[in-house]
């Protein structure tokens, strides 16, 4: 027997055994009478009653707290996640079509003036080069659509120096031979509305544009309904169309190849050979869309294949750039939207630089976040509230007044941690008064104090915006030691998230302190100019700051101090200065105490006895290093911060990260989890299921089983199980059809990568996962 299920034969015996199906499977029956109908051939559907499908009026949306929220508070949960998440889908895909909107621009300028060389000029050649834009796209092409869309569009859209043009978008799905991919040009090319008489030039009458778009109307009717053996794939067709268009200005056919990576070779060498044919007589383009290296069109095509393109190379804006954009205006600029905590922006951060690139992902992880607030957090009813500051009281008043906020509401705050520990904070600090009002009034914990919840927060984000960019500015004051610099806005950021007291050991900004505290004398007052234009252009950006406007007062002093003091040094007094400026430590690494006790010793003796101009300078550096402390400050400090700040990471990752392997084992062991199978729920465990597959069978012995897995053992193991499964009295068990289930279940292992042959012995397979030996 155990011949019979080797692995040297495994496909002589599959081709020879066929599973037996039972009779009442077969569509008709054995004795060519019509079966009558039984019951349990009879299938009831169910009707989904108005009770179930009430929780799909509001999109999912539901009643939380077990039913104790309003309604009004679930429609105001609906009408907020809708709302930032238009804003927020707006501005992703406002920043992805500005980064490429100069290269469209150049993309058009290209096609427009491809043919407007003097070709009489040139050496006539026995082939027809056809101008083509060979464009980079970047590696992720699932997000390349979006990309060659907007081409497409901005090709066929007139200009003011150009009419529209004709564009077939071809993608390598739809264009698997020749036929098809000819066959999808011309139908895209010739869906165009001949009627529209956009593309006109100035001063034509409206009667001869009618005119001859009645002549063209006629002319295609009479192409497409008039009965032809002309297939829909000869250009001859094409080419009776685009004649009978009577364009004055010739509009370009331009045929855009999105993915070259993904299309056949042999194909496109094929069909670019045919379009320089047709040269002369159609206006024929490319646009190729590259995702790798552009290496690829040499690699790809043969040289007379591509001596039939004349390229020019376009490179599109990678979708790091994008992402980093994003990230700016959404997690930093941004004071209304929803910000990520600690372990969300990193998983951000890792999945599109170690993943994948892909810009779709992003948008899909922060809609799903969007989405986990809104419909999981009854505050989310609070988000829209800022960036309101004159009507937040009024709001609040107005909603608690309504019962739109409940007292149930006011319990779920209190359950909050930063609330727990600020009451925790206001008992140490002996304010009873204000702790135990927090604690029973809910009208007063639900409008006024939680307005002033709400204006800390945007505050906060105000400050924290500052302190970002103070970092970026000093750094920029300072370009010979920008390689000292290895972090990013990003990973400043997220350090700050992870660690509440990173300014007291972060290495960046203690090497910014003391650039600044070394700095020349010469290069104070420029410092100076250039921090008052910072402070103004942010106070222009944020009105009635009173932190800044303090700033602004406090650089005017000194400056006022520079020019009323005499900035020249004697010899004798300059070298003093230079001795005590080579006792600061410039080496950021070093950490002994020494060094340490010389560098405060070092700033001190500056501050006493040193000249204005270097205590000047020294004031500025303990100005700078307070500035930092006072704007960024964790937000896990802040009582209320779960109302914008979102941490909630396990359903995120688990959403985001695939896990193939405890999928397949699900699905292998416990398949109506999959089918969402209720026949199987209840049973006899003696019977054999109907969800449980021959797969399944032989999966559960394989678990069972060492290293090395004897066929011979694991066919009687599967034998005995299939013998318990529920079969007609008229259709006994055989043993081909055993055996023939058994070859196809461990194939199906195989290809799975459960198993695979071995050489040691062959009734012997390997077993490959959740071995231990």
């Amino acid at each position: 027997m155990s011949s019979l299920v080797t692995f040297d034969n495994f496909d002589s015996i599959a081709e020879s055994c066929f599973l037996v199906l039972p009779a009442e499977s077969s569509s008709k029956p054995a004795s060519g009478r019509k079966r009558k109908p039984q019951k349990e051939d009879t299938v009831a559907i169910k009707r989904r009653t108005a009770n179930e499908s009430k929780p799909f009026e509001h999109d999912g949306f539901q009643l939380l707290m077990n039913g104790l929220e309003t309604a009004e508070a679930m429609e105001l949960r609906e009408s907020g996640f809708n709302t930032l998440w238009n804003q927020t889908e707006t501005m992703m895909d406002d920043i992805l079509l500005g980064l490429n909107r100069s290269v469209r621009t150049s993309i058009r300028q290209f096609i427009d003036s491809a043919d407007s060389l003097d070709e009489k000029s040139l050496i006539a050649m026995p082939y027809h080069e056809i101008p083509t834009a060979l464009v980079s796209a970047g590696i992720n092409v699932p997000d390349h659509n979006a990309q060659f869309n907007e081409i497409a569009n901005a090709l066929r859209s007139p200009s003011a120096t150009s009419v529209g043009h004709y564009v077939a978008l071809l993608e390598s799905q739809t264009c698997s031979s020749l036929s098809t991919m000819m066959a999808s040009m011309m139908e895209q090319l010739m869906a165009h509305d001949s009627r529209d008489n956009s593309d006109a030039p100035a001063g034509e009458d409206m009667q001869d544009s009618e005119d001859n778009n009645d002549e063209a109307l006629h002319v295609t009717s009479y192409i497409f309904t008039k009965p032809s053996k002309i297939l829909n794939y000869d250009l001859q067709l094409l080419l009776g169309w685009y004649r009978h268009l009577n364009h004055s200005h010739r509009p370009k056919l331009v045929i855009i190849l999105q993915d070259f990576e993904s299309f056949d070779p042999h194909v496109l060498e094929d069909f670019i050979t045919i379009m320089s044919q047709y040269r002369t007589d159609l206006p024929i383009q490319f646009v190729i869309g590259v995702a790798t290296s552009i290496d690829m069109l040499h690699q790809s095509l043969t040289k007379s294949a591509i001596s039939l393109l004349r390229i020019e190379k376009f490179r599109l804006q990678k979708s790091a750039v994008w992402f980093e954009k994003v990230l700016d205006e959404l997690f930093l600029d941004s004071g209304f939207t929803l910000k990520f905590g600690a372990r969300p922006f990193k998983f951000l951060l890792d999945h599109f630089y170690m993943s994948d690139f892909s810009v779709r992902k992003v948008k899909s992880s922060v809609k799903y976040a969007l989405m986990h607030h809104y419909y999981a957090n009854p505050l989310s009813i609070f988000l829209q509230l800022f960036g309101l500051d004159d009507v937040i009281l009024d709001m609040l008043k107005s909603w608690y007044d309504e019962g739109i906020t409940n007292g149930h509401l006011a319990s779920h705050i209190r359950m909050l941690r930063s609330y727990r520990k600020h009451v925790e904070q206001l008992v140490s600090e002996e304010q009873w008064a204000t702790a135990l009002t927090l604690l029973d009034d809910d009208a007063y914990l639900m409008t006024v104090q939680l307005q002033k919840w709400i204006q800390d927060l945007q505050l906060h984000q105000r400050h924290y915006k500052v302190g970002m960019r103070l970092i970026q500015f000093v750094h920029q004051q300072f370009p010979a030691f920008s390689g000292l610099m290895k972090k990013s806005r990003h990973q400043i950021h997220l350090e700050m998230l992870e660690n509440p007291r990173w300014l007291d050991s972060d290495q960046t900004v203690v090497l910014l302190i003391n650039l600044i505290r070394k700095m020349e004398l010469t290069s104070l007052p420029g410092f100076l100019d250039n921090l008052e234009i910072f402070l103004t252009d942010t106070l222009q950006q944020q009105d009635h700051d009173d932190m800044i406007s303090g700033w602004l007062q406090q650089v005017g002093e000194w400056q006022q101090q520079l020019m009323a003091s005499d900035p020249s040094l004697s010899k004798s007094k300059a070298k003093r200065v230079a001795l005590l400026q080579n006792m600061l430590v410039s080496d950021a690494t070093r950490h002994t105490k020494t060094s340490e006790k010389v560098h405060e010793h070092a700033i001190d003796h500056l501050k006493q006895k040193g000249s204005l101009g270097y205590r000047m300078v020294m004031d500025l550096a303990d100005w700078f290093q307070q500035a930092l402390s006072h704007t960024l400050i964790s937000y896990t400090a802040l009582p209320m911060h779960e109302l914008i700040y979102y941490a909630h990471m396990k359903l995120h990752e688990r959403s985001f990260t695939p896990r193939p392997g405890a999928s397949v084992h699900t699905a292998l062991t416990q398949s109506s989890y999959y089918l969402n199978c209720s026949c199987c729920v209840q049973g006899n465990d003696l019977a054999l299921r109907p969800t449980e597959q021959d797969t399944n069978l032989i999966y559960e012995s394989y678990l069972e089983c060492s290293r090395m897995i004897n066929l011979f053992d694991l066919y009687t193991s599967f034998s005995e199980k299939v013998a318990k499964e529920a079969r007609p009295k008229n259709q006994p068990l055989e043993k081909n059809e055993v055996q023939a289930r058994f070859i196809r279940s461990v194939a199906e292992l195989q290809f799975l990568g459960f198993i695979k042959p071995t050489q040691r012995k062959t009734d012997h397979v390997l077993r490959l996962t959740w071995s231990t030996q």
